[in-house]
């Protein structure tokens, strides 16, 4: 985590001076750096360099330590890279297309140049801040900014498993409506990507093994390369051959780059596939396979229609993410580009058809339902109630779904609309519009049930007679949670709600839910799996993204909480400008990787002392009223680095009490005052062995003295016997104060 500095206005303005210069200069960089990859184009035969970039530069393998990233990871080379890459080879007219020999050195300066150019391109609208004279015009820009990165280099909505599944699960539902009018069933044409990916993994694991076998150490220089011919039969030359064409003295590191190099030339068949084998995947006639894929492949006319910067935010790669090979079948240098632009790709195919109103239908009905699911698995504990219909005012109102569990109340919006095309490359009026029904909607919708229950609280009959119809009354709530839920991701939009509010597009006094999408939610409840561990972190997340400009996605808000608990939330905001977030999943993602390839290997915690995890489990536990609201009063009393330091200090008070039991003056207690001015304090207490009358006792005390010493209303009592260190707590008690008005 990073913070961001507050400038002066003085620093400021230096800074978008040296910016400006910076984006010039790249500007003019940008078509040359383009010129480099045209060059290499018109050498090198474009799907096999795009094949061997993309099997080194996307593929991430597997072992018993977990998975390693791929060979171009430190470059910050990505799949964009790729369909950037792609896309600038059907520019290019294919009678341009080169033929000469790949060699390694043409590799390195490709990827060079593929990253160099994504950057330049970023870099290069820096100069737009020239023309912006008013704090609110800069405003708008750094806003537009944001959502054209996002646009440029995001991609995935999920793991690859989730992505698959929910694929699956959502459009299912239409396959008879596309198989009659397509030829292929949504499912039968995810089938179809699904197959191309692990075809390509196992050719590739099959690869790096035969490699494995010719890199063998004992081996002699001829005889890995006489291993590598009997390993590929295939081989138009012998190693006899080869071995005669070797330069005087070779070294091991010559062979081994010999034997890549002819390893490489075969990458290119990796990433074709023909209809035949299309339609096996699918389980469907070829005839209909190959008409359906012929609809997701880009001709080179398409491509080369469109200017060269459109490419980094407009790529029709994205919606057709194939290409024809010479052998009459498809190529593509990343078909989980399908997966990463699922939505954007069946929209076009049921537009096409004419099944846009059915699309839309199915993507609310499952969007509610798995939120449902999720909820109700993740809080087992809570009455989970969803597709709530009520009235109020003569107006008639839905609620998506709502969880009451132990005095808390969450309340959760589906949203399964999508960001438009205009938007997401920085289009302010349809940006605007986007954050207004997408974020700020649901989050009307959810405050105004929040407002319902209040009301109810209060005594209003007609509230109470709504809840009562939703088998929600009467009810007892401390807490309100909200979140939006959605199947794209809206986080470029949701996480900047400060900026919104600046720009005037969400109402002064609109509270905006966070919002996360269904694959990140999933990621959440799976990571965190305590009920108050996944209600803490729902509803300080509302919290934090009022107090903060957060640079980061759902999952580096996790990653964040993880090291944190947020015990930071309290700070002002006045403190810093906003916090680079970025990268704090990567243990998750690693987790989540892992698993999904089958390797064991731990997962991601929430960093804790012994101490607070055995009194969180121990609540947890006995699940007492109010235990909820404990178990957060504990996580944020201390971050985990005070949780230690505490832990460490009441020990010491523990193992004094049964001596100093008797003395008037003995201190067997730690208080620990909330830095929130909502929150609940928390005392820590040992006593010698007690009956429950002199454990209560004790715990009053405790609780009157740290409501005359602080302004709060409520105090988590948690008692130890000092007798039996071994053993977990024993007492524990939400303690509330009893105020009397005043004459």
């Amino acid at each position: 985590m990073h913070a961001m500095p507050t400038f002066t206005p003085e620093q400021r303005s230096a800074f978008q001076k040296a910016a400006i210069a910076h984006g010039a200069e790249r500007a003019i960089a940008l078509p040359q750096i383009i010129a480099k990859i045209d060059e290499l184009l018109r050498s090198i035969y474009p799907p096999l360099l795009l094949a061997v970039v993309a099997n080194y530069g996307l593929t991430a393998f597997v072992t018993d330590r977990g998975v390693e990233q791929p060979a171009f990871a430190k470059q910050d080379f990505s799949q964009h890279h790729i369909e950037l890459f792609q896309a600038l080879a059907l520019r290019m007219p294919r009678t341009e297309w080169g033929g000469e020999l790949l060699t390694a050195d043409a590799v390195e300066p490709l990827v060079e140049a593929l990253t160099e150019a994504a950057h330049a391109f970023f870099l290069q609208r820096l100069q737009l801040f020239k023309g912006a004279a008013t704090d609110e015009q800069q405003l708008l820009l750094q806003f537009q900014e944001r959502l054209r990165l996002h646009t440029q280099v995001v991609r995935n909505w999920g793991s690859y498993d989730q992505v698959v599944s929910h694929s699956k699960r959502l459009y299912g539902p239409l396959d008879a409506k596309l198989k009659q009018a397509l030829g292929l069933s949504a499912t039968e044409l995810i089938q179809v990507f699904e197959g191309q990916i692990e075809r390509i993994e196992t050719l590739t694991t099959k690869r790096t093994t035969k490699l494995g076998q010719a890199f063998n150490r004992r081996f002699s220089r001829d005889q890995m390369i006489e291993k590598w011919v009997e390993l590929n039969p295939g081989f138009e030359h012998s190693a006899a051959d080869l071995i005669a064409d070797l330069p005087p003295n070779p070294t091991r590191e010559n062979i081994m780059a010999l034997i890549f190099a002819h390893a490489d030339l075969g990458l290119q068949e990796f990433y074709e596939i023909t209809a035949n084998v299309a339609a096996g995947f699918a389980g469907s006639s070829e005839e209909d396979t190959r008409r359906v894929l012929d609809l997701l492949c880009l001709e080179g006319t398409d491509a080369a229609e469109q200017p060269v910067e459109h490419l980094f935010l407009d790529n029709p790669v994205w919606s057709r993410p194939l290409m024809r090979s010479a052998s009459g079948g498809y190529f593509s240098a990343a078909p989980q580009v399908f997966f990463s632009h699922v939505h954007r790709i069946f929209g076009d195919l049921c537009r096409g058809v004419g099944l846009e109103s059915e699309l839309a239908d199915t993507r609310a009905a499952y969007l509610e339902g798995a939120v449902h699911d999720v909820v109700a698995s993740a809080l087992p504990h809570a009455r989970v109630v969803s597709n709530l219909r009520w009235r109020s005012e003569e107006q008639e109102f839905e609620t998506d779904t709502v969880a009451y569990i132990d005095r808390t109340l969450l309340i959760f919006e589906a949203k399964s609309g999508s960001i438009s095309d205009p938007a997401l490359r920085g289009a302010p009026a349809r940006a605007k519009r986007h954050v207004q029904d997408l974020i700020e909607e649901p989050s009307t919708q959810s405050s105004r049930f929040q407002k319902l229950v209040e009301d109810a609280q209060a005594g209003a009959s007609d509230a109470q007679d709504a809840l009562r119809g939703l088998n929600l009354w009467p009810i007892e709530v401390d807490r309100f949670v909200r979140a939006t839920i959605t199947l794209d991701d809206f986080s470029v939009l949701s996480s900047a709600e400060g900026e919104l509010r600046k720009l005037g597009w969400i109402a002064p006094d609109s509270v905006l839910a966070p919002a996360m999408t269904l694959a990140d939610i999933e990621v959440v409840v799976d990571i965190l799996e305590n009920e108050a561990c996944i209600t803490h972190y729902l509803w300080e997340r509302g919290r934090l993204q009022k107090r903060f400009d957060i640079f980061g996605d759902e999952l580096d808000w996790l990653g964040l909480y993880l090291n944190t608990a947020f015990a930071f939330a309290g700070t002002e905001q006045t403190d810093l400008d906003g916090m680079m977030i970025s990268g704090l999943s990567g243990p998750i993602d690693d987790y989540i990787n892992a698993r999904e390839q089958g390797i064991a290997t731990l997962k991601p915690r929430l960093a804790q002392s012994r101490l607070w995890r055995e009194m969180l489990g121990e609540i947890a536990r006995r699940r007492f009223p109010g235990w909820i609201s404990a178990s957060i009063a504990l996580l944020r009393a201390a971050s985990p680095d005070e949780q230690a330091e505490m832990a460490s200090a009441f020990q010491k008070i523990l193992r004094r009490v049964p001596a100093a039991w008797r003395k008037p003056d003995r201190k067997n207690a730690m208080h620990i005052l909330p830095r929130y001015a909502d929150a609940v304090s928390v005392v820590l207490f040992g006593y010698p062995s007690l009956d429950l009358a002199g454990q209560r006792a004790e715990a009053q005390m405790f609780a009157q003295k740290s409501f005359a010493s602080s302004n709060v209303d409520v105090c988590l009592t948690i008692g130890f016997n000092a007798d039996k260190l071994a053993e977990p707590l024993e007492y524990l008690a939400l303690i509330r104060r009893v105020r009397t008005a005043r004459a």
